[in-house]
Formats: structure tokens, sequence, C-alpha cells
């Protein structure tokens, strides 16, 4: 049960040699999450490559579940409601 009914569908990608736990819960400062508007994806990227930093795209927000997958294995897979 989560607090609010707005759910998640993720995939991290599958780097070699990264521990699960340290893509999970790791507190690298050269990881940042952030949601953003539909259709932006292109302008996020190419700030980032304008910066010099790696932009990797992990899935959208809404629906009525969170899926957590790392490649093609499924970790995470529930409702919201």
């Amino acid at each position: 049960m989560y607090a609010v009914n707005l759910g998640c569908d993720v995939t991290l990608p599958d780097e070699a040699g990264l521990r699960l736990d340290a893509q999970l819960f790791g507190e690298s400062q050269s990881r940042i999450l952030f949601t953003t508007a539909p259709g932006s994806e292109a302008s996020i990227a190419a700030f980032a490559a304008a910066h010099g930093v790696r932009a990797v795209p992990l899935g959208t927000v809404g629906g009525n579940r969170v899926t957590v997958r790392r490649g093609t294995t499924t970790l995470q897979d529930a409702s919201v409601s």
C-alpha cells in the first residue's frame, strides 16, 4: 500500500559490475532522479549532453501500479490502490 495512488513503470539499466543494492540505494553524487513533462525528453538529453552528463530515461509516472525492473527482471510489481 502506498500513500498516494500514483504508480510508475521504471526499467533500470542492467549495468555490468554494479550491484543491485548500490544501484537502488547508493548515495552517489553522480545520480539524480527527476520527472519531467512528456515530450521534453529531447531537450533534457540536449541539456545533459551540453554539460557532459549522461541522461538515461528510466520510465513513466502514472497508472495504478508500481513496477520496477532491472533489465528484463521484475523487482517490484504492486498495486497502489
